[in-house]
């Protein structure tokens, strides 16, 4: 702390650091005051110990911006990563179950309606599937009847209803919880 009091060694006013060296230590052998008194004394240098602000190291404009940039694309792909790394809750499931269910049914791309009654079907794990083929008005369902806020999925396919006898249909999924 800087304040001013009356020196008592004579009739002038003087300035003196609170908890500073004694005058011998801040005075040269010769009697001329000490470079960091000099600072003190032209107001260059706080009274608290730091360096003026013109010689403390100063960091450039350029390098910094490049380490905000550095930054900002860290956390930028960081949170890129994470996003795809944490599992959707509502993620598509219908179109990767149809596509399974129709591989499993349609030996040479034609459905089989009895496979339907006898194939373990691959529906998504902790949901439940209706698979259902559709053709010249019969239908052939499998599983149990879904609620109306289902997910649904369905594609037009070739149907075998007798040997040589071929038509097209229509293979339906439903997937929910």
């Amino acid at each position: 702390m800087v304040g001013t009091r009356a020196d008592d060694s004579d009739d002038s006013v003087a300035f003196h650091v609170y908890g500073a060296r004694s005058r011998d230590e801040r005075v040269r052998a010769d009697g001329s005051p000490k470079a960091d008194d000099r600072a003190r004394a032209d107001g260059r240098q706080p009274a608290d110990g730091r360096q003026p602000a013109d010689e403390r190291a100063q960091v450039e404009a350029v390098s910094s911006l490049l380490a905000v940039a550095v930054v900002v694309a860290a956390v930028s792909l960081h949170a890129g990563v994470l996003a795809d790394a944490v599992p959707e809750s509502d993620r598509d499931v219908a179109d990767p179950t149809l596509r399974r269910v129709h591989d499993r049914l349609a030996g040479a791309g034609v459905v089989r309606p009895p496979r339907l009654a006898n194939a373990s079907l691959p529906g998504p794990d902790g949901f439940r599937l209706n698979v259902s083929v559709t053709v010249d008005g019969r239908r052939w369902t499998r599983g149990p009847v879904p609620p109306v806020h289902a997910e649904s999925a369905g594609r037009s396919t070739a149907v075998r209803l007798a040997p040589a006898h071929v038509r097209p249909g229509r293979l339906r999924v439903v997937v929910w919880r």
